[in-house]
């Protein structure tokens, strides 16, 4: 049996030990910025079933996480916008894209990298809609949970490792297929394990969502096992040894099933600028913004900004009752929302 080991601790391909291994994770390194007490993350990666693929989502989350911390305006100055929605050129607070854990708070949520511009824009919409429909899921319970015809290999994986597979279909922004996973186990350390992908195709929304479960899962192990042997302690491992939390997903699960041939999605748009004027009718905004970066000029990096969706996880401390998101769905009150636990999906 052939051995091979890590290719890297700043970039490359990671956690590999034989050759025959058909999942590929990805490590990537880059130098933070520092701007008013604020430090952009520097440990990203990605999981692809090609080296390639992997290497370039690792450098491609790097890029947009640091762009995020690189613009040097002043907090009050503004910068142009595109809205998709109404086709015209907006004003947008530079502090709604840079990194804030005060209000307005601001995270990577709504910000992608790609070289072809147009996708670049489609992942960043496809993203903060993504963190808009974890809220809907955990605290308003939306999403019909389905059993998937469909195998990833990253659902083989988990199988393997003991976990029962859970996919639910958020339908709240079709033609946007939102899958959920959540991976169950009482036996192993880590109780469950969570995944969040979207496409205009369920198959890939399921494919997306089963590697980040894998990805994420594979990250809090690490953290989890480095505390064993003798490393401190992260806060991150908290949600998965409270019994508020476990309790609460193990509920989530019980949700009657039903089968993936069963759902009716819309996957027969003709463009990207189609799917956008077909999402709810109380979205009236998505503004795009283009940030700064200067680590690979091919990559193009956007943030989108809407004023009313979420533009952050979904973190019960952050949360505005009174967004559209929310008085436009699940209507929470916060009453409601005190007894829920904190969501443990990001």
């Amino acid at each position: 049996m052939i051995f091979i080991t890590d290719l890297g601790k700043r970039f490359g391909t990671i956690k590999k030990i034989f050759i025959n291994e058909q999942i590929h994770e990805s490590i990537s390194i880059i130098g933070s910025i520092v701007h008013n007490g604020y430090r952009s993350p520097t440990n990203c990666g990605g999981v692809a079933e090609n080296k390639k693929i992997a290497q370039i989502k690792g450098l491609a989350e790097s890029i947009e996480r640091r762009s995020l911390g690189i613009n040097s305006s002043e907090e009050s100055s503004t910068v142009q916008a595109f809205n998709l929605i109404n086709r015209e050129i907006e004003e947008v607070k530079v502090s709604l894209i840079r990194y804030s854990s005060v209000e307005p708070y601001v995270d990577t949520t709504g910000t992608a990298a790609h070289v072809n511009s147009n996708l670049a824009i489609f992942n960043a919409v496809s993203e903060i809609l993504e963190k808009n429909a974890v809220f809907l899921f955990w605290y308003g319970k939306r999403g019909r949970k389905f059993k998937s015809s469909f195998k990833t290999i990253y659902t083989t994986y988990l199988e393997k490792q003991g976990y029962e597979v859970h996919f639910f279909l958020i339908e709240e922004f079709l033609p946007l297929n939102i899958v959920i996973t959540i991976a169950i186990s009482s036996k192993n350390s880590l109780n469950y394990k969570f995944g969040i992908g979207s496409a205009l195709l369920l198959n890939e929304a399921i494919l997306k969502s089963t590697s980040e479960a894998y990805l994420l899962g594979n990250y809090y192990e690490s953290l989890y096992y480095s505390f064993l042997n003798g490393y401190s302690y992260s806060d991150d491992l908290d949600k998965f040894f409270d019994k508020k939390t476990l309790d609460y997903v193990f509920n989530l699960i019980k949700a009657p099933t039903i089968k993936q041939e069963s759902i009716s999605t819309k996957n027969n748009i003709l463009n990207n600028e189609e799917f956008y004027n077909m999402l709810p009718s109380w979205i009236i905004q998505l503004l795009i913004c283009i940030l700064p970066q200067k680590i690979n000029q091919k990559f193009i990096v956007v943030k989108v900004v809407s004023n009313q969706l979420y533009n952050h996880i979904p973190k019960k401390d952050y949360l505005d009752l009174n967004k559209p998101i929310n008085r436009q769905t699940i209507n929470l009150h916060p009453d409601q929302l005190e007894i829920i636990p904190d969501c443990p999906i990001v």
